[in-house]
């Protein structure tokens, strides 16, 4: 196919201009946003206008079947599916080998960005790993929740939370070394704390007993796979903790549940805003900086529950911005 350098989207033209008008007129965008009613009416139109892009939920097709059933339509262990079944013959494929090169890293290496750190495919793994979830012994099927929950921390059911959990204060389990705290160990003497025998832990193959020693316990079983995931789940653990403290002052009326629920919906909330003020307003070359607004769009038609689909979890990877070597602490 000859590119002619047109789009031939039935919306090229419109995504185009609103690309051009986002990207430019910085000093009429600012303006905007110190006008809070104005902001608030403009912030809730980008993002309708972003989201009506594609089909909204429920989504016609799950990767259950290739038609519509009732069970397609509610058995969120399938992963949603926003295109049908591809009809292309597989013989028409490029070989797998030739797509494999189109990932390869070249001979150059790593290229360093002048806007973004390693915080930044760190981040993306983690926030990702509390939604987007493959099965591993059926990939058709996801262990998600399909929410924003914070399961990376907290575990993805009531059966993981209480291990994690003190009882006292609403707290979460920790440790401090030094003055920091932390997560508490997963292992005392080569083998895992008895409190611990029934959390979900991946364990990297291979790793020498002084590195197994230092395994954090936390609810997402791969809490331990690398310094980003265990660096964010400390830090959230941190906040919900000194939320506890600070609303256990404020109401020494309520109990440790109580604590921890409240708790657990702030820090839910917290997550959000910093991924839609600070991360995304991070990827988008855009002017115009989102706002977190609950009160928006109340009653818009893409407000329904969240299904993760099978093309977000394709699509959404950030591993070719993860450099050949990391060096920390020397």
């Amino acid at each position: 196919m000859v590119n002619t350098g047109r789009s031939r989207a039935r919306d090229g033209f419109w995504n185009k201009l609103q690309t051009f008008v986002l990207t430019h007129f910085g000093l009429v965008w600012r303006a905007i946003q110190r006008i809070p009613v104005l902001d608030r009416f403009i912030n809730a139109n980008l993002v309708n206008i972003a989201i009506y892009k594609t089909a909204t939920r429920p989504y016609a097709f799950s990767t259950m079947s290739p038609y519509t059933s009732w069970d397609s339509l509610t058995d969120r262990t399938f992963s949603g599916r926003h295109l049908p079944e591809s009809t292309t013959d597989p013989s028409r494929l490029p070989p797998v080998a030739d797509v494999v090169e189109l990932f390869r890293r070249g001979p150059e290496g790593t290229t360093l960005s002048d806007k973004s750190t390693l915080l930044f495919p760190y981040f993306a793994q983690w926030f990702t790993d509390g939604f987007l979830r493959t099965d591993r012994t059926d990939q058709r099927k996801n262990t998600s929740n399909h929410e924003i929950d914070l399961s990376q921390l907290y575990g993805l059911d009531r059966s993981i939370t209480p291990l994690i959990r003190t009882g006292k204060g609403g707290r979460l389990k920790s440790q401090f070394l030094g003055a920091e705290e932390y997560p508490p160990y997963y292992y005392e003497g080569g083998e895992p704390k008895p409190e611990f025998r029934n959390l979900p832990i991946r364990i990297i193959p291979g790793l020498p007993p002084e590195r197994m020693a230092t395994l954090f316990a936390m609810g997402g079983e791969r809490s331990n796979v690398n310094i980003g995931y265990a660096m964010m789940n400390t830090l959230f653990l941190r906040e919900h903790n000194r939320i506890c403290a600070e609303m256990g002052r404020a109401y020494p009326q309520w109990d440790d549940e109580r604590l921890f629920q409240t708790a657990r919906n702030v820090l839910i909330v917290l997550l959000i805003k910093i991924v839609i003020e600070e991360y995304i307003n991070h990827i988008t070359p855009y002017y115009y900086k989102f706002k977190l607004d609950p009160t928006a769009s109340p009653d818009e038609r893409w407000r329904r529950q969240n299904w993760m689909s099978v093309e977000f979890n394709l699509l959404y990877r950030w591993h070719s911005l993860v450099p050949d070597t990391i060096r920390i602490d020397g």
